[in-house]
Protein backbone atom coordinates (compact mmCIF):
# COMPACT_ATOMS: atom_id res chain seq x y z
CA UNK A 1 0.00 0.00 0.00
CA UNK A 2 1.41 3.35 -1.10
CA UNK A 3 1.19 6.45 0.47
CA UNK A 4 -0.21 9.23 -1.20
CA UNK A 5 -0.57 12.93 -1.00
CA UNK A 6 -3.53 14.19 1.33
CA UNK A 7 -5.92 15.65 -0.98
CA UNK A 8 -4.56 14.33 -4.43
CA UNK A 9 -6.72 11.06 -4.20
CA UNK A 10 -9.61 12.66 -2.93
CA UNK A 11 -12.77 13.59 -5.11
CA UNK A 12 -13.43 17.61 -4.78
CA UNK A 13 -16.92 17.87 -2.81
CA UNK A 14 -20.15 19.00 -4.65
CA UNK A 15 -21.65 22.31 -3.87
CA UNK A 16 -20.97 26.28 -3.98
CA UNK A 17 -18.19 28.13 -3.47
CA UNK A 18 -18.38 31.62 -1.37
CA UNK A 19 -17.57 33.50 -4.64
CA UNK A 20 -20.44 31.61 -6.13
CA UNK A 21 -22.75 32.47 -3.26
CA UNK A 22 -21.74 36.07 -3.59
CA UNK A 23 -22.19 36.10 -7.42
CA UNK A 24 -25.31 34.45 -7.44
CA UNK A 25 -26.78 37.08 -4.65
CA UNK A 26 -25.48 40.10 -6.26
CA UNK A 27 -27.70 38.87 -10.00
CA UNK A 28 -30.94 38.28 -7.66
CA UNK A 29 -30.13 41.15 -5.82
CA UNK A 30 -29.86 43.13 -9.51
CA UNK A 31 -32.86 41.24 -10.80
CA UNK A 32 -35.30 41.92 -7.83
CA UNK A 33 -34.60 45.93 -7.93
CA UNK A 34 -36.07 46.43 -10.81
CA UNK A 35 -39.06 44.10 -9.89
CA UNK A 36 -39.38 46.04 -6.71
CA UNK A 37 -39.13 49.17 -8.26
CA UNK A 38 -42.41 48.17 -10.62
CA UNK A 39 -44.38 46.46 -7.56
CA UNK A 40 -43.68 49.98 -5.90
CA UNK A 41 -45.11 51.97 -8.86
CA UNK A 42 -48.17 49.57 -8.84
CA UNK A 43 -49.07 50.20 -5.59
CA UNK A 44 -48.33 54.21 -5.81
CA UNK A 45 -50.72 54.31 -8.69
CA UNK A 46 -53.47 51.84 -6.66
CA UNK A 47 -53.36 54.51 -3.97
CA UNK A 48 -53.94 57.47 -5.97
CA UNK A 49 -57.00 55.34 -7.77
CA UNK A 50 -58.37 54.95 -4.45
CA UNK A 51 -57.75 58.34 -3.42
CA UNK A 52 -59.59 59.78 -6.67
CA UNK A 53 -62.26 57.08 -5.79
CA UNK A 54 -62.79 58.32 -2.52
CA UNK A 55 -63.38 62.20 -3.66
CA UNK A 56 -65.75 61.19 -6.40
CA UNK A 57 -67.79 59.62 -3.84
CA UNK A 58 -67.30 62.36 -1.49
CA UNK A 59 -68.11 65.24 -4.28
CA UNK A 60 -71.46 63.35 -5.49
CA UNK A 61 -72.58 63.28 -2.27
CA UNK A 62 -71.52 66.95 -1.43
CA UNK A 63 -73.70 68.05 -4.78
CA UNK A 64 -76.42 65.97 -3.64
CA UNK A 65 -76.74 67.91 -0.96
CA UNK A 66 -76.15 71.19 -2.51
CA UNK A 67 -78.68 70.69 -5.10
CA UNK A 68 -81.24 70.79 -1.89
CA UNK A 69 -79.66 74.16 -1.23
CA UNK A 70 -81.14 77.31 -2.37
CA UNK A 71 -78.69 79.93 -2.99
CA UNK A 72 -80.64 82.93 -2.55
CA UNK A 73 -82.09 82.22 0.80
CA UNK A 74 -79.27 80.22 2.31
CA UNK A 75 -75.62 82.02 0.88
CA UNK A 76 -73.79 80.03 3.09
CA UNK A 77 -73.48 77.15 5.11
CA UNK A 78 -72.00 73.65 6.48
CA UNK A 79 -73.10 69.90 6.82
CA UNK A 80 -71.46 67.43 8.14
CA UNK A 81 -71.43 64.26 5.73
CA UNK A 82 -70.31 61.61 8.17
CA UNK A 83 -66.44 62.04 8.18
CA UNK A 84 -66.42 64.77 5.98
CA UNK A 85 -67.85 68.56 6.40
CA UNK A 86 -69.32 70.47 3.84
CA UNK A 87 -69.14 74.16 3.34
CA UNK A 88 -70.17 76.38 1.02
CA UNK A 89 -70.38 80.23 0.09
CA UNK A 90 -72.67 81.73 -3.07
CA UNK A 91 -72.50 84.96 -4.55
CA UNK A 92 -74.91 86.28 -7.11
CA UNK A 93 -73.45 86.03 -10.78
CA UNK A 94 -76.84 88.24 -11.88
CA UNK A 95 -79.35 90.28 -10.37
CA UNK A 96 -82.79 88.65 -9.46
CA UNK A 97 -85.07 89.05 -11.97
CA UNK A 98 -88.86 88.15 -12.27
CA UNK A 99 -89.24 84.91 -13.98
CA UNK A 100 -92.34 83.97 -16.72
CA UNK A 101 -95.56 82.26 -16.04
CA UNK A 102 -96.83 79.76 -17.56
CA UNK A 103 -98.50 80.24 -20.30
CA UNK A 104 -98.40 83.93 -19.91
CA UNK A 105 -97.11 86.94 -17.61
CA UNK A 106 -94.68 86.78 -14.02
CA UNK A 107 -94.55 83.95 -12.52
CA UNK A 108 -94.33 83.87 -8.42
CA UNK A 109 -90.90 83.54 -8.35
CA UNK A 110 -87.78 85.64 -8.55
CA UNK A 111 -84.40 83.86 -10.00
CA UNK A 112 -80.90 84.54 -9.94
CA UNK A 113 -77.62 82.73 -10.99
CA UNK A 114 -75.30 82.29 -7.99
CA UNK A 115 -71.59 81.48 -8.26
CA UNK A 116 -71.23 78.66 -5.24
CA UNK A 117 -67.92 77.59 -3.99
CA UNK A 118 -67.31 74.84 -1.80
CA UNK A 119 -65.04 73.24 0.48
CA UNK A 120 -64.43 69.91 1.85
CA UNK A 121 -62.74 68.82 5.10
CA UNK A 122 -61.98 66.02 6.88
CA UNK A 123 -63.41 65.60 10.64
CA UNK A 124 -61.18 63.96 12.90
CA UNK A 125 -62.18 62.42 16.28
CA UNK A 126 -61.88 65.11 18.41
CA UNK A 127 -64.00 67.44 15.65
CA UNK A 128 -61.26 69.64 14.40
CA UNK A 129 -61.31 70.01 10.54
CA UNK A 130 -58.14 69.87 7.82
CA UNK A 131 -58.99 71.27 4.50
CA UNK A 132 -59.64 68.54 1.42
CA UNK A 133 -60.33 69.99 -1.50
CA UNK A 134 -62.49 72.81 -2.98
CA UNK A 135 -64.64 73.06 -5.83
CA UNK A 136 -67.14 75.54 -7.80
CA UNK A 137 -70.92 75.30 -8.95
CA UNK A 138 -73.29 77.48 -10.76
CA UNK A 139 -76.82 77.14 -8.99
CA UNK A 140 -80.10 79.11 -9.56
CA UNK A 141 -81.75 80.51 -6.85
CA UNK A 142 -85.22 81.38 -5.93
CA UNK A 143 -87.67 83.59 -4.05
CA UNK A 144 -90.83 83.87 -4.09
CA UNK A 145 -92.22 87.48 -4.16
CA UNK A 146 -96.27 86.86 -5.45
CA UNK A 147 -99.31 84.87 -4.25
CA UNK A 148 -101.49 82.92 -6.59
CA UNK A 149 -104.36 84.70 -7.18
CA UNK A 150 -107.56 82.30 -8.55
CA UNK A 151 -108.92 84.68 -11.80
CA UNK A 152 -112.47 84.61 -10.28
Amino acid sequence: MAMSAPFSGRQREAGFTLLEAIVAIALLGALLVPLYTLMSRNLDGLVRVGQANLQSEVTLNALAVLDTVNPMERPEGSVALGAYLLRWRSAALTTPVDGVGFPAGQSLYQVAMYRTQAEVSRLDDRGATTPWFTFDLRQVGWRQVRQFRLPF
